[in-house]
């Protein structure tokens, strides 16, 4: 549920087992875990659904020392907080950053990286990367690079090569929309900025949090545990906030001391470089639908002998920067998004811009040319000193909740100095030596430290400030993040990591996030796995054997939904135990058949349904159909398509070649007519060739998919077209006499599940009476959902249950219904109330 705390009418916010601040990576992460875990939440963001001016101004800061762009550039308040705008790279901390390393003061954490190995793995599944590839030598092997290509193995001993993932959907405020919005278990309140953490007497333990909102509405949140996620600087500048009495986690003087970024260093040249294509080398590449790009990582042992702190490099195209094309990627990305219509204005203002970006990706794509790499530039990323004078402080002024604003103090020592210089020398000496290419610094690189700082700059990734320690005399968090002295308050965000090593954080942060989970659920939240198996059934017409619970493909390659989506929807599908796939001619402007393709020569075992009737669009018209979904209005000018086939043998016949040529197969399990009605199936040669390609086996049975307002005409006038029929079904449909026809049914539950949630917020006594009747709390409308779908599939147990979906969260869920033999008694029970009620 979303509220918006400033709005006149909004409902108070409910007492809650745990309140999260802050609604960015780490806050929705725990709140979305925790609610599967059965635990209320409230979740409070500062700012509002989208990016605002008035909630941004709120993190104007002071910079001292180095100069520092993130500080405001790359910290966002508002609903998703930073993936909203974040690249989305992950990458793990290496197994030395969890070491104590003699050569570096402060360095080490307080458990070993095997702490989080689980939940590493945890956070992959809950941003989409359930498949991605882990193994980076599988990576190069996909890639199709030759040793001649990739010389990895004559970078030894200095450099590794590895590889860091990119996510294939960032915001989590919309990968993960449906349970913030949907769960009753969490109250997502915007424009609710925290400004004080209230202690009870003995100041053992939050008691309340004061929220307040720009409105000047002020109130008093109280739950059993609280979670500060509001980020790393953030974080630290509200714990920061002075009182009238000293507080427990500011005793030991060490909150927002020893902050860390990670330095960048662009702009060192590499001439020569003798790699063919080095765009796909070094740059960013795609394989298996998944995105990674190349790091060259200094190893343990040669930070050891040369006493460095953790570096790597990337090889990356030499351009100028230019703010304003960065700024129009943003807003690209921003309205492709959001499908939002942007204003003449401002598209005229970027479209210079947007025109280069397209000029390069098009050209990189079709040409195999990459413009940008003409010149190439070897780039540093270099960990700070874990106990360096980088410090995060309070100034005098405040904003406009009352909150005095941040100063920040960032320096760079001669500890990172040196790793930078010894990392660039490595790196050249490594270059010549195998022939990659010749590395030259510029001028006073080597030898003047105020050149060499010119040159440093911040990577956005705000850690450090909140340390983590054993003891409260060593830092501000206790190892399960839990504030020092405090029982019931903990802080999850990079602001925790004792040090930061070279990768980016926030894949980090979402392991600390998964654990965290687990502690204040108290348990251990499973993974999705396969599921117990599910009922299987005989297809009609043959004696193929399939899951009972089927997967639409209606959805793929629709809006929001790409080829590389679409392939992990089905991956996932397979993997949950679903056994077969229905697609139609139709699907995906035509384009599904061929994305399944692929798919089902990995799994030769899997079942198979299409449909022929209605015509594709041409290409014209997917160009058109595209442009109207970020153009609405344009849908009211377009002309209606007449895409109804003729039902005869010869279309069918050319329909059904070119299904099996897309789809890889002699043959499909079953061939539908679809949304035909009786008044078409006029052509008796079509009825003749669908019995003769059943007797042939190159189709197991044919029949009918479409509306069940067809169903009656066609049994009562072409009953021997339809001995199969796929139509939509639920327990609260309209019941169709179906005859002797073998059935298929498609939104079987989700009409029905939401019918079922409208009846009870409508009648809220009736939660509590009909969860004791049917033994489950049906106060989550989750729970109704799960129990219509076992309803159906209990209710129909020979028919195919079909169900399309864009998440592959709700694929496994469907999938463990399925297979729960539990859930059959409390489904019935509940079927049996919603019949007598409606």
């Amino acid at each position: 549920m979303l509220i918006d705390f400033d709005a006149p009418e909004r409902p108070e916010i409910a007492h809650a087992e745990v309140c999260i601040v802050g609604a960015g990576a780490a806050g929705v992460a725990i709140a979305t875990e925790l609610a599967k875990a059965g635990r209320s939440v409230v979740l409070l963001e500062g700012g509002g659904p989208e990016q605002e001016d008035r909630s941004q101004e709120l993190y104007r800061s002071a910079v001292t020392g180095q100069p520092h762009r993130g500080i405001h550039e790359g910290r966002f308040r508002t609903y998703g907080g930073t993936t909203t705008r974040w690249g989305g790279q992950i990458l793990e901390l290496q197994d030395e950053d969890f070491e104590r390393r003699a050569w570096v003061d402060g360095s080490g954490w307080p458990f070993p990286k095997s702490e989080l190995t689980s939940h590493y793995e945890r956070a992959l599944h809950y941003f989409g990367l359930r498949r991605v590839e882990r193994d980076d030598e599988a990576v190069w092997l996909d890639l199709g690079l030759d040793r001649a290509d990739v010389p990895r193995d004559l970078l030894s001993p200095e450099l590794r090569m590895l590889f860091s993932r990119w996510l294939p959907e960032r915001n989590v405020a919309e990968l993960h929309a449906r349970t913030l919005t949907g769960s009753r278990r969490i109250h997502v309140v915007l424009h609710a900025s925290v400004t004080a953490l209230n202690l009870n007497d003995a100041a053992t333990a939050v008691s309340s949090l004061t929220v307040r909102g720009f409105s000047g509405r002020r109130t008093q949140v109280i739950a059993d545990q609280f979670v500060l996620c509001l980020g790393g600087i953030e974080t630290t500048r509200l714990l920061l906030q002075p009182t009238a009495a000293q507080l427990p986690w500011q005793a030991n003087g060490l909150l927002g001391k020893h902050y860390q970024d990670h330095i960048c260093v662009n702009g060192i040249s590499v001439k020569a470089l003798r790699v063919r294509e080095p765009w796909r080398l070094f740059g960013y590449t795609t394989t298996r639908g998944f995105r990674f790009h190349n790091k060259l990582w200094l190893r343990p042992d040669e930070q050891q002998r040369l006493r460095t702190l953790n570096v790597a490099g990337t090889v990356n195209p030499m351009s100028p920067e230019d703010p304003r094309v960065d700024r129009a990627l943003q807003w690209l990305r921003e309205i492709i998004r959001t499908k939002r219509i942007p204003q003449v204005g401002e598209a005229l203002r970027q479209s210079p811009f947007v025109a280069r970006i397209l000029a390069d990706r098009l050209s990189e794509h079709y040409r195999g040319e990459a413009p940008k790499w003409k010149e190439i530039m070897l780039a540093v990323h270099a960990e700070q000193s874990p106990a360096g004078r980088s410090q995060i402080r309070l100034c005098s002024e405040r904003d406009e909740l009352g909150l005095l604003r941040t100063e920040l103090d960032w320096q760079i020592s001669d500890a990172e100095l040196h790793t930078v210089r010894e990392y660039t020398r490595v790196a050249t000496e490594v270059f010549a030596r195998t022939g990659l290419g010749k590395i030259s610094a510029p001028r006073g690189f080597f030898t003047d430290d105020t050149v060499l700082r010119s040159f440093c700059g911040d990577s956005f990734h705000h850690m450090g400030g909140t340390r983590m320690s054993t003891t409260p005399a060593d830092g501000v968090v206790a190892p399960d993040l839990r504030l020092h002295g405090i029982g019931n308050a903990y802080v999850c965000s990079a602001s925790v990591f004792p040090t930061s090593g070279f990768s980016n954080p926030t894949h980090t942060v979402l392991a600390l996030s998964m654990r965290l989970a687990d502690k204040l659920a108290g348990q251990s939240i499973p993974l999705a796995t396969v599921p117990r198996p599910m009922r299987e059934i005989t297809l009609s017409g043959s004696d193929a054997r399939t899951t009972q619970l089927g997967f639409g493909c209606a959805y793929l390659l629709g809006p929001g939904i790409d080829a590389a989506k679409s392939r992990r929807l089905l991956d996932a599908a397979w993997d949950a135990g679903i056994r077969h796939f229905d697609a139609a001619r139709l699907y995906g402007l035509g384009q599904t058949e061929s994305l399944l393709g692929p798919f089902l020569k990995e799994h030769p075992d899997a079942t198979v349904t299409t449909k022929f009737g209605v015509i594709p669009p041409n290409a014209l018209q997917k160009n058109l159909i595209r442009a109207g979904r970020f153009l609405p209005a344009l849908n009211r000018i377009l002309p209606e398509r007449n895409d109804k086939s003729i039902f005869r043998a010869a279309d069918a016949q050319a329909a059904l070649e070119t299904s099996l040529c897309a789809l890889g197969r002699e043959s499909v399990e079953l061939f539908l007519l679809h949304e035909a009605t009786a008044a078409d199936l006029t052509h008796p040669d079509l009825l003749d060739w669908l019995l003769r390609k059943r007797e042939a086996g190159v189709i197991g049975n044919f029949g009918f998919g479409g509306e069940y307002a067809n169903i009656p005409a066609l049994l009562a006038e072409r009953p021997e077209y339809v001995p199969v029929l796929q139509f939509e079904n639920s327990l609260l449909s309209p019941q169709v006499a179906t005859g002797n026809a073998w059935c298929a049914y498609y939104r079987t539950f989700a009409p029905a599940a939401r019918r079922v949630t409208a009846l009870l917020d409508a009648n809220p006594a009736l939660i509590r009476t009909w969860s004791e009747t049917v033994g489950l709390d049906l106060s989550e409308p989750e729970t109704a959902s799960r129990l219509m779908l076992k309803a159906a599939l209990e209710t129909w147990p020979g028919a195919l249950q079909l169900f399309s979906t864009g998440s592959e969260a709700h694929i496994f869920t469907n999938a463990e219904v399925a297979g729960d033999s539990t859930l059959a008694r409390p489904a019935g029970k509940l079927a049996a109330l919603v019949a007598a009620a409606l």
